[in-house]
């Protein structure tokens, strides 16, 4: 239980830091188990996607090893018509 409610508690943390750096810019609709739904206009989603990823660059410890959990994105005009989304920035 320990790693799935490692990942949600980070969750947690990743989505206030993006509400109150972004919360202007972006809506959050749902945070479900592991992912974080968010709305940005139509061409935002490089820069979108990048706040997400800095927001969620938390590092985690356990014992003497610190690591960060991966991300990825999705983007759709609804939540059940969405497709994979690879950022321009994590291609470089």
């Amino acid at each position: 239980y320990k790693p799935q409610s490692t990942v949600e508690d980070l969750l947690n943390k990743v989505m206030l830091n993006f509400y109150n750096t972004y919360g202007s810019s972006y809506k959050l609709l749902l945070q479900l188990h592991d992912a974080m739904y968010v709305v940005c206009k139509k061409g935002e989603e490089e820069f979108c996607s990048k706040a997400m990823f800095d927001c969620m660059a938390i590092p985690l410890q356990i014992n003497d090893e610190e690591f960060l959990i991966d991300v990825d994105f999705k983007v759709g005009s609804s939540w059940g018509d969405m497709d994979e989304f690879v950022p321009e920035w994590r291609k470089k």
